[in-house]
């Protein structure tokens, strides 16, 4: 265990509390928010040491109307989250997401499952991600935030260590920004709309939507496993799918990959594309993968076919000048 100072506004816990009771059979969660503060200077030389941080969690974003989750998986609303943040960020600049929570109190699992410590190190050592640390907190039961584990993972390490329960401190003192984040969340939940030719309709997350049906949510178990063992891709969830995008290194290259779940599904098949940029040539192709059972296979058949056409292009590419200059030596 490391002993890294970790304030947590009581807001957080008593939030945290109430969603788990609220929904006693399905994953919840949410992004933290605050600061991460460093008291000493930061130098190309000189990384950041885990005694050096403190840490203030001062309240999270929800996971939003069009969050998908199950007793086994939760993945949020993203577009949701980002628009909540960039207007509370516009009242307290230098706010910062500084890290997640989230319950394994439907399935009872102690500890951060392989996806959510692959996941993890994605994000806090994505570009996109400026802070040296991230902070995950794992509620095991009922008891919540404190009554689980809480885990920092940092930039550019091999390791991450849960946080000493003693370094956890309770804030109890006035928190306007929990009131924000309160009022913006209420504003954004109440318009959340999507446009339907000249008119608006409701997103609402009913027993319509694909994702709370039983043979959704095992479809999402099922991909979440196998995509899993590559942690460059991160679930987003977008008004009625769901999409992992990232980068995945296959041999000695690394393909820009998305995996899409369409909005009627299982009407249509989830389907994958492929990028790669080498030489200054790009090749992009795509692929349904209708059947469950193999679609870890395809995925990387996916990416081999795409490597193979690229090297294909690329010794056309390199034929083609050699012609070239054979036609002006003549």
């Amino acid at each position: 265990m490391k002993h890294i100072p970790l304030h947590i506004h009581e807001c957080v816990l008593d939030r945290a509390m109430l969603e788990i009771e609220k929904n006693p059979d399905v994953e919840v969660g949410g992004k933290f928010v605050g600061y991460i503060r460093n008291s000493s200077p930061v130098t190309r030389r000189r990384k950041a040491k885990l005694a050096d941080l403190e840490v203030e969690v001062c309240d999270y974003l929800d996971s939003g109307p069009g969050t998908s989750r199950s007793a086994v998986f939760h993945h949020p609303d993203t577009e949701y989250q980002l628009e909540l943040f960039q207007r509370i960020e516009r009242e307290f600049p230098g706010l910062a997401f500084i890290g997640l929570w989230h319950s394994h109190h439907p399935n009872g699992f102690p500890n951060l499952s392989r996806g959510d410590i692959q996941a993890h190190w994605g994000t806090v050592n994505s570009p996109r991600y400026d802070q040296e640390i991230m902070i995950s907190s794992l509620a095991i039961d009922d008891t919540g935030i404190l009554g689980g584990k809480t885990f920092a993972f940092p930039r550019g390490s091999e390791k991450y260590y849960e946080i000493a329960p003693d370094s956890i401190q309770v804030v109890r003192t006035r928190n306007d920004i929990h009131a924000a984040v309160e009022a913006h969340a209420k504003s954004l939940r109440s318009r959340t709309t999507s446009r339907t030719g000249g008119g608006t309709s409701t997103i609402d997350a009913n027993d319509t939507d694909w994702r709370h049906t039983s043979e959704g949510q095992n479809s999402l178990a099922r991909d979440q496993a196998w995509l899993a063992i590559h942690p460059g891709m991160q679930p987003y969830t977008r008004r009625d799918t769901v999409i992992w995008r990232g980068s995945v290194r296959r041999g000695s290259r690394v393909f820009q990959c998305a995996y899409t779940y369409p909005e009627d599904f299982p009407k249509s098949s989830p389907f994958a594309a492929a990028s790669l940029v080498e030489e200054g040539i790009e090749v992009t192709i795509s692929v349904d993968l209708a059947e469950s059972r193999t679609r870890p296979q395809e995925f990387l058949m996916l990416l081999d076919e795409l490597g193979d056409t690229m090297q294909n292009h690329i010794e056309k590419q390199i034929g083609d000048s050699r012609n070239q200059g054979e036609e002006r030596d003549v």
